[in-house]
């Protein structure tokens, strides 16, 4: 008998509203239970079932601690769907979320190159619900920020090539 996770999106609710009663700056102990529970999370099979009460998990972690941004969006890069497109769209919601929840890109540095390569590789995809969601992703206050910040040498490759790989 196949699992399909269930329960996982109930136990995701409650771990929700309890995050939110954390205090600020978070204990250790609430950094691992964000890294290695919510995170793996990301990998199961079935994550459809329960992908929105994770992103609302991992929200509220972010919220309480904004350098917990770049865990979260590279565990999205990490286990990013190849195959399905519907996956791929919630995948980028997910980022779009968590971006939303930023005021600046301070946190980000690390996953800039992966998450803009992902972005240039959805906008050339070959389902329109993908590369829409990326070029929508794009106009993000955060991601335009995080991309036209100074002192970058890959900036202009990066628009380039997603300028590029979008009208070809």
């Amino acid at each position: 008998m196949m699992e399909k996770g269930y329960g996982n999106a109930e136990f995701l609710d409650i771990f929700s509203s309890i995050i939110s009663g954390f205090n600020q700056p978070l204990k250790q102990e609430h950094l691992q239970i964000f890294e290695h529970c919510l995170i793996p999370m990301h990998r199961k099979k079935f994550v459809g079932y329960f992908r929105q009460n994770l992103i609302n998990a991992v929200l509220s972690f972010v919220k309480r601690d904004k350098s917990l941004a770049e865990q979260a969006i590279m565990a999205c890069l990490r286990y990013w769907p190849l195959i399905d497109p519907n996956k791929e769209i919630a995948s980028l919601s997910e980022i779009e979320t968590i971006l939303n929840q930023l005021k600046s890109t301070e946190h980000l540095q690390v996953v800039k190159g992966f998450l803009t390569k992902r972005i240039a590789i959805c906008v050339c995809s070959n389902h329109y619900g993908v590369a829409e969601k990326a070029l929508f992703l794009l106009h993000n206050p955060v991601m335009l920020s995080l991309l036209g910040e100074k002192g970058d040498e890959n900036c202009e490759e990066v628009h380039l090539e997603l300028v590029a790989d979008a009208l070809m």
